[in-house]
C-alpha cells in the first residue's frame, strides 16, 4: 500500500520541485537575488517541502469522496498553516501556546 502512495507523489513532487528550482534561478538572475549558503541543503529542503505537500494532498484526497470535500478539507489545513507560518502576523505577537 505505501509503494502506490508513493508512486502517486513522485510525478507531483518532481514537477513542483522542478519548477521551484527554476523560480530560484530565475529570481537569482533577474531580480539578481543574492544566493548565500548552500545550494544542494536549498535543494534538500526545496525536496523535502515538495514531498510534504504533496503528501497531504494525497491524505486529503483519501480522506474525502467529492471534491468539494477536498475543497472544504484543504481550506481548513493550509489556513491555519498560513496564519501560524508568521506570514500575516509576526511570530512575536502570537500567544506563547500557540
Amino acid at each position: 500500500m505505501a509503494r502506490q502512495g508513493f508512486g502517486k507523489i513522485v510525478g507531483p513532487a518532481i514537477i513542483a520541485f522542478t519548477e521551484g528550482t527554476v523560480l530560484a534561478i530565475l529570481g537569482i538572475l533577474i531580480f539578481h537575488v543574492p544566493l548565500r549558503g548552500d545550494v544542494a541543503l536549498m535543494a534538500l529542503g526545496l525536496a523535502v517541502f515538495m514531498l510534504s505537500v504533496t503528501s497531504v494532498g494525497l491524505m486529503i484526497s483519501t480522506l474525502t469522496n467529492t471534491q468539494q470535500q477536498a475543497q472544504i478539507a484543504s481550506f481548513c489545513v493550509v489556513m491555519p498553516c498560513i496564519i501560524l507560518s508568521g506570514l500575516t502576523t509576526p511570530i512575536e505577537n502570537m500567544p506563547g501556546w500557540v
